[in-house]
């Protein structure tokens, strides 16, 4: 279940300031990631220049498309200075479960042609 930023400032307490401007980030970066240029960055991706950089890392995890997905938006929360883990784990999981099953369809497509790149 997903839990939008505005259910999420219910549920923290008003005193941690930590916890509002998280909060406000998670709302920030995903509404950057709705915008169509960001859209554009997102939904694009050069299959061979992700091999390479997972291979040259020697990063040989297993690549989904929730995991790729998130590394979109760790790049677009980089472009607009939010670097949080907690905020782009959560702005990934609000963002994913809003894509309908053709745009999820893109990123596991995207997912196996990397695995089968990094393998070679």
């Amino acid at each position: 279940m997903n839990i939008l930023p505005a259910q999420m400032a219910a549920q923290m307490p008003a005193h941690i300031p930590q916890a509002q401007t998280q909060i406000q980030q998670i709302q920030t970066l995903i509404d950057q990631s709705r915008t169509p240029p960001a859209l554009l960055r997102i939904f694009s991706l050069n299959v061979n220049q992700y091999a390479r950089t997972l291979q040259r890392q020697n990063n040989k995890k297993y690549i989904t498309a929730y995991s790729l997905l998130r590394m979109k938006i760790k790049d677009e929360g980089l472009l607009i200075n939010i670097t949080d883990g907690f905020v782009i784990s959560k702005s990934t999981d609000i963002i994913w479960g809003g894509f309908n099953p053709a745009e999820k369809n893109v990123f596991t497509i995207y997912a196996s042609q990397i695995r089968a790149a990094v393998k070679n």
